[in-house]
């Protein structure tokens, strides 16, 4: 898969799951690379960082959670 549909794929999962979703989650959900996850990761929240809408990607307990922007 590309990164654009890597990125959606993680983008999906944050959005369903009520909870923090850990890069070792995601890894065994996806079998993408830790690595590879941490990266789209970064890339995700920086986009949705400049995109300033109603929510955003936050790192939290040592995972990644969709939050509402404040």
């Amino acid at each position: 898969m590309e990164d654009r549909e890597n990125k959606s794929l993680l983008e999906a999962l944050l959005f369903l799951s009520g909870e923090p979703l850990t890069a070792s989650a995601l890894k065994t959900i996806t079998e993408l690379d830790e690595s590879e996850i941490q990266r789209l990761m970064n890339q995700l929240i920086d986009e949705y960082r400049t995109r300033d809408g109603g929510v955003q990607i936050a790192e939290i307990a040592n995972g990644y959670q969709m939050v509402t922007n404040s």
